[in-house]
Parts: C-alpha cells; structure tokens; sequence
C-alpha cells in the first residue's frame, strides 16, 4: 500500500510576508482516504458547470495520472453522489471552505484540503487550480516530471494519503525560466510555471515609447547628448560619439545630419526634459486603452525601459542628476513615478515597470518608486560563478532596492551565451540566488537560461530552479540528486561526481571568472581535469550499457566535454606529450566532428539563434575532411599531426568570376581554385583559425600554365607564395617565395615549402599569380592544397 504526505506533524504554520501564504495541516485525528483500492475506485472528480481551460486541464490531467497510477478510472462530472475529488473553486468547494480567502491566493495559490471523505484541490484564478493538482501528484503521489519527453508515475494498485490542509501562494507572482523547456507549454504548467502571461515578461521598449523616426528630426533634445569625451572616463562602456553616429549613419541619412549638428544621438532619451517624459507617458496610456480591456489576470504590467546597452545621456542636466543621486536610475524613476501618478486612478492595478541594469544597477539616493512602481533588476555584469548573495556590489543594491521599491522582481542569466554546450559549472548558483531574492522579498522571477537540445545538463538546471522558484526554501542539492537518479539511472553517481568536479575546477585557486558570455574553458579547465571528467563519463556509459535511452541520455550530456576536446585538441595532446600524461581525448577529432555533423543528437542550437550546423562548419576549418590523397611525406604521420586545407577553405579578395573551384583531375581531390588574369592584386589566402595555433611546417602545392607551348616561353615570376602575420590592423611579412616560369613544368603540381613558423591565429597564407608588365603572363594559376605538419 501506497502513503505519501509531507511529514510527521499535525500543523505547520510558517510565518512569511505578507504576500506569501502558506498554510500546511496533516490532521492525524482523521483517517487516511483511500483514493483507490486494488485498482478500484469509488470517487469522482467534479468540475465546475463551465470551468476556465485550466481548471478543465486540471481535472483531465488528475484523472489521466490517478489512472496511471492505480490503473482505476475516475470519472469527471459536474455532480457526483458518492466520494469527490473537488477540482477547482466552484460554488460548492467555497461552501465547504468558508475559510479561504480565495483573493489572497492571487493567480497561482493553491488549496489542497481533505475536508469529510472528499478531496478538494483547488486555487486562484487562473493558474491555481492546475498547480494544486500537479502539486498534489507531486508531492503526495510521487509523480515526478523530469523534462518533456520524461517522468515517474509510481504504479501502485492502492493509493491511500494522509488527511490534508493545505494553503500555499507562492512568492515569486512571477516565475519563468527562459528556456528550450520553458517552450514545452504542457511541461512548463508541470514545473508550475508562469505561461500563458498577457504582457511581456521583459523588453527594451523606450525606442517604441520614444520612436526617433518620429521625434528626433523636430525634438533632438529629447535625446541624449554626446560630447567626444562623454564616455572618456567611464570604464562601464565602450561607446564613442564618433561610433554611435556611424550607427546612426548606417540608419538614417538625415538623422545622421543633425546628430553631427546637435551632437544628439537616437540611442537613448533625455530624460531631464519634461516633454520627453510626458510624450514617454503619453504612449503608456496610448497602450493602456489597446491591451487593459483584454488583460483578465494580474500582474498587469507596462514597461519603461533603457536599450539594452549604456548608453545614457551627458547634458549637463543629466550629468547633474547622476552626481546629485549617484545613479542614472533616478531618472528613469522619476520617468516611471511620474506616468503611475498618471494612471493610478484609472488602472489602479496596473504596474509601470522599469529596469535597474548596467548603468541603473544602483538604486537613486532620494527617488522613490511609487507604489505602482515596479523595478526590475537584471543581474549581467558580474561573476555568474557565484549566487548574488555573495557579490559586492549586487547584494548591497538587492537589500537597498528591497527597502524602497513595493514591487521588486529580477532578471537573472543562468547560461553562456556563447556557448550552450560546453561546460558551464555554475550548476547551483541559480538555484542560490533564487533563496536569496525570496529572503530579500523579491515578488518576480525571469532567468534566461540554455536553449538548445544538448546543452550543459540544462534539464536538471530546469527542474531544481523552477522547483526552487515554486518554493525558494527546498534543498537544491537533494533536488539535483533526486532529478539525476530519476532521470539518468544508475549512470547518476559518476554524474554526481562529474558535476562536483567542474565545481571544484572552477573554484580551484581562489575561484575563476565565469562569464556569461565565455568562448573557453582554457582558464579553468586542465588536462587532468579533462581526463577525470571523460573518465566519470566512460564510467557513467558503462553503467547504463543495458537500456539505450540511459545510454543516450548521457552520451547528450557528454557533448560538451567532447567539444573542449576537439578546440583544445593539440593543445592538450601537446600537454600530454610534454608532462608524461595520459590522453583521454578521441583518437579521431575528424571522426568526432563527422559524428556531431550527423546530428546522431538533436542538437538544435549550440548559441543564441545559431544553429548546430554553424559550429561544425567552423569546426571544419580546425579539423578539415580529408577528401584527397594524403600527401606523401604526411603518409607515416598520425592524422592530427597533419591538416590538410583544400579548396572549400580558401577566400578569395576578388569577383568569383575569376576566383573559381573548378574540376582537375590532376588534383589531389579532384577540385582546385583556378585564378585567372594578369591583376597583380589577384590572390587566394587562408587564414589561420585561433586552434590551430602552434608550430607547423607550412607547404603549398599548385601548379601554373603558361600561355607559351612550354615553360620555357616564358620568363620571370609566375607565381608568390606568402605567409604573413597580421597582428591588429598591422601586416608582417613572415616568408616569401617566388616561382619563375622556367622551374614549372607545366600543368604539373609542385609542392613548395615555406619553412617551419608559429603560426598564430591571424596568420594568412596567401597565393597569387603574376601580375602585369615586367612579371610576364599566364594562362592560369591552379591551387590544390596547402598543408601543415606539426612540429
């Protein structure tokens, strides 16, 4: 027989805000309700005469896991005489529990209370319902939902739960986790997610509030003012006013004049201007009479906000406001004060929100955000290695923001945004951060997260953080191990162990930098590491050699571990080599990247808006296919001691109608780039990829035809091969070689060797025929390979 409850107590009272209710009762004076016995029931759920979609999903949703659990139908009715499942706040439910306060309970609240023999789960509108019934099978039934496409549901014939009282509204009103998961609609409600939302959850909107196609020609001064040395001292930007108005140039034509003239730019408002914030406020209302009718639920919000950038204003005004309040958000306060004095009569439940972010991170010194005033920090610049608890100076503006504003929400980044796949440690930050802003009374939760099929254990991420979003005061550690034994079986100890050894890599020395925004794990990560890591992997797969869903589980967690191999390949096998270490990366990069190209995984997205396909083109520059003969002085080498560059990976500086691939059976491949003319300037190149970097012995191998019968018709040069460094905007000439006529035989390939370079990322190798006058003329110039042999 099957029990579930939350503990051994009879009441629990927990005292939190006023905003966050909870109230949880295991009364043990009443017997235990058996829900089904022997795969039989005797109850039935009951719905509302016309209930809301949700609450309708909710009852179907309850029913369809009850008869997966016990293998017992239950019936939904709107009337029922025997035993109930009460799903929803209908009429009779508000009767048998006058004590609800149902307002309270806000959109998401939930009611699970066994009142006689019945079973009541319920909650506020429109959201609550739903949540009380996933929360019931989670909690009480052992129902687990790990991603989408994975869950628990115990099998049990007879399903007995403790007698129930339980009242909860969670703090967080809103709670999104940006993510490939969050776009699985059904699966966000199981997390208990806020979907289905009738505003934006977060946008940049001043450039719609304050439109410069439609202002700036008449108000430039509604905008921002940029000097030459408006930004001269500010190390929080990279802005100049001679970069911002070329921006302005690419844009707009007349734009791009006056800003020369009034040295104002379209990029940001001035806010010290009173009709730039009446107009501002003027479009907020504008909106308001479109979008209030159709908004039904709370939070109501509109939004003032910054670009997504630093750009800020340097009149003088400005300048004045910022000394006097040591921050820029004092004016966009005052902005957000001003229209919610505005529209507080008429849309008393309407929040003006507006961002603290980058530049208006730091709450002002004397501006109060009004009560329909909501501020939104976004935590971007900082260490995402660490939880904001333990940062300086973010957790001091968290606790004095806190203290000020009446609704305060965040905006926080679990993810690199320049790479999905690859090893990102900070596993549980997020989830710490979370406790701190319930601490700090934050009411509202969005945190961008990983998209993409196979990014770094983005399911386990999901499920402990939207958990802890639920309720911020859970374990996340014993959340994670719960997801990893539910999810990856008996592969989750060597997990477990993978996961604390990126946490402690990162921590190792005093703790690293994690960006946001990381290209390498170089920093970090070492070749031990690497070894230890693919070691608890190859551990993990053999674990599960026995169910092929296990097995490929975590062959999709392995892909990052499997990236870093191949972009610091030589590197590390270098490290190897030098230090007596042992190599666990592949034996075949080429046969890695050929495998990644497959797609044998969904891969999806391996960055922002960047598909999977794009990294392995990129890829391919590093570990070329070899689709022509090996040359013969690389025939005893191993295949990373070599890199072939054939013709799909050379540039061309000129029109393609002279640069060509073409069709030659004399090379290696059977294609080649033919140049053709007598431009001095016509040239192909290569340019050396950053992991590619090292010391190679550099050859290229091509071939001229002359326009004589034989070589020896011609004379002079016929062709250069360069190598050259180009460090910064700067050329350096590394080595040259000419090639006269008369030591080609003609439509022959030779090999020539440049000689042994380190090479540096920016290093080009360049082939270029003859030019005109004294260099003589050609036929055409033929480029088959150019190869490299490490040294």
């Amino acid at each position: 027989m099957m029990s579930f409850g939350f503990m051994n107590f009879k009441r629990c009272l927990v005292f939190l805000p006023s905003f966050l209710l909870i109230h949880i009762s295991l009364v043990e004076e009443l017997s235990a309700m058996v829900l089904a016995d022997k795969g039989q029931t005797q109850f039935a759920i009951v719905v509302d005469d016309a209930p809301l979609p949700l609450e309708q999903t909710a009852a179907e949703e309850l029913g369809k896991y009850l008869e997966k659990i016990t293998s017992a139908k239950f019936p939904i009715q709107k009337q029922a005489t025997g035993p109930v499942i009460h799903v929803g706040p209908t009429r009779a439910v508000q009767q048998l529990l006058p004590d609800v306060d149902w307002a309270a309970l806000g959109t998401d609240g939930i009611v699970i209370r066994t009142v006689g023999g019945d079973l009541v789960l319920a909650g506020g509108r429109h959201r609550g319902t739903l949540f009380a019934v996933y929360t019931f099978l989670q909690d009480f039934a052992g129902c687990r939902w790990w991603s989408g496409d994975a869950e628990r549901v115990p099998e049990q014939a007879t399903l007995v739960i403790d007698a129930l009282d339980v009242i909860y509204r969670p703090q967080f009103d809103q709670r999104v986790i940006s993510s490939s998961q969050y776009g699985n609609r059904v699966f966000s409600l199981k997390s208990r997610q806020t979907i289905d939302l009738e505003y934006s959850f977060g946008d940049h909107t001043i450039d719609k509030l304050l439109p410069p196609d439609k202002h700036f020609i008449e108000h430039p001064d509604w905008y921002m003012y940029a000097p030459d040395n408006a930004f001269q001292n500010d190390p929080t930007t990279q802005y100049t006013f001679a970069s911002m108005l070329g921006g302005v140039k690419s844009r707009n034509l007349q734009h791009y004049e006056i800003a020369q003239r009034t040295r104002r730019i379209p990029m940001a408002p001035c806010l010290s201007v009173p009709e730039a914030r009446r107009t501002i406020g003027d479009a907020v209302i504008a909106q308001l009479a479109e979008k209030y009718p159709t908004w039904k639920y709370p939070p109501k919000v509109v939004w003032v906000t910054q670009w997504d950038g630093r750009q800020k204003c340097s009149c003088a005004k400005c300048i004045a406001v910022r000394a006097t309040e040591g921050s820029h958000a004092a004016l966009w306060v005052t902005t957000a004060n001003e229209i919610a004095e505005r529209i507080e009569d008429k849309y008393p439940d309407v929040l003006i929100g507006t961002l603290s972010y980058l530049h208006t991170k730091a709450p002002p010194r004397t501006v109060v955000p009004r009560k329909n005033v909501l501020i939104y920090m976004a935590f971007l610049d900082r260490d995402h290695g660490k939880p904001v608890s333990d940062l300086v100076p973010q957790r001091d503006h968290l606790a004095q923001w806190s203290k000020i504003a009446s609704h305060l929400w965040t905006w926080d980044y679990n993810t690199n945004f320049r790479q999905f796949v690859k090893p990102h440690p900070n596993y549980f930050v997020q989830a710490q951060s979370i406790r701190a802003y319930g601490q700090a009374g934050v009411s509202g939760m969005l945190v961008q997260s990983f998209h993409g099929d196979a990014s770094d254990f983005t399911r386990m991420r999901y499920y402990v953080n939207t958990q802890m979003m639920w309720d911020p005061t859970l374990d996340e550690q014993q959340l994670a191990n719960e997801f990893l034994e539910g999810y990856y079986g008996d592969a989750a100890p060597f997990l477990r162990k993978y996961i604390n050894l990126m946490k402690q890599t990162l921590q190792r020395d005093g703790g690293h930098f994690l960006s946001c925004y990381a290209t390498t794990t170089r920093a970090w990560m070492t070749l031990d590491d690497m070894n230890n890591a693919t070691q608890l992997f190859n551990h993990a797969l053999e674990a599960v050699a026995y169910d092929e869903t296990l097995s490929f589980r975590v062959r999709r967690a392995r892909l990052g571990i499997e990236m870093v191999w191949l972009e610091r390949f030589r590197e590390l096998l270098a490290e190897s080599r030098r230090a007596g270490k042992p190599f666990l990366g592949p034996e075949d990069p080429y046969a890695l990247l050929n495998q990644m190209g497959r797609d044998e995984i969904a891969w999806q997205t391996y960055r922002p808006w960047r598909p999977m396909s794009e990294y392995v083109k990129k890829m391919r520059a590093v570990f070329p296919s070899r689709s022509g003969k090996t040359p013969g002085i690389c025939q005893e080498l191993e295949a990373y001691d070599w890199e072939d560059v054939q013709e799909h990976l050379f540039e061309s500086v000129l029109d393609p109608k002279i640069v060509s691939v073409v069709d030659d059976s004399k090379a290696s491949n059977g294609k080649a780039v033919r140049l053709v003319g007598r431009l001095k300037s016509l040239q192909v190149r290569t340019e050396i990829p950053a992991q590619l970097a090292g010391r190679w012995q550099v050859y290229v191998v091509a071939r001229v035809q002359a326009l004589g019968t034989r070589a020896g018709d011609q004379t002079g040069v016929a062709m250069g091969v360069d190598l050259r460094d180009s460090p910064g905007d700067a050329v350096q000439e590394v080595q040259s070689i000419t090639v006269d006529f008369p030591a080609i035989v003609d439509s022959d390939y030779a090999t020539y060797d440049l000689g042994v370079h380190d090479l540096g990322h920016g290093s080009v190798i360049w082939v270029k025929p003859n030019g005109p006058g004294a260099y003589g003329d050609h036929a055409g110039t033929w480029v088959d390979r150019i190869f490299l042999v490490a040294k």
